[in-house]
């Protein structure tokens, strides 16, 4: 007699990979939007934006004002957090502060799959990648980011 080992399933492991998707989706769709808007500006290829998605998301601008944004997703035993950190530096090379985040993703009152930060707010995979975007502000300041 064989006992085959029982494997737990991770709580929201679909629900989790789907929201990463949507989220590296409305991600790379604001970028494609803000680097328009810069070559409209008359800004170089060097002033824009990239994006990496995939397992881990990277999105980063270089140059005097530069960010880095990085996300990846993990399925720990409670269910799936998006994880990263931001880093960069201002004029003069000077680092900013880097700051590390956690959105543990969760199922809402109402049904909908949400990631959750700091004292129970939800976000949408919009507004995720909202709050992401938002880090590039430092790198125009006079410019409204898609949000």
């Amino acid at each position: 007699m064989s006992a085959a080992p029982a494997v737990a399933q991770v709580p929201l492991t679909t629900e989790g990979t789907q929201f990463w998707k949507d989220l590296t989706a409305e991600c790379e769709s604001k970028v494609e939007f803000l680097n328009r808007s810069l070559l409209s500006r008359g800004l170089h290829e060097e002033d824009l934006v990239t994006i990496a998605p995939g397992s881990e998301l990277h999105i980063s601008k270089s140059g005097k004002y530069c960010v880095d944004i990085s996300a990846r997703i993990d399925f720990c035993s409670w269910g799936p957090v998006i994880s990263g950190a931001v880093r960069g530096c201002g004029a003069g090379d000077a680092d900013f502060s880097a700051r590390e985040f956690e959105f543990p993703i969760a199922r809402d009152g109402d049904g909908s799959v949400v990631a959750i930060y700091d004292q129970g707010k939800s976000f949408s995979p919009l507004d995720l990648s909202c709050y992401l975007m938002q880090n590039l502000r430092r790198c125009y300041p006079n410019l409204t980011l898609p949000c």
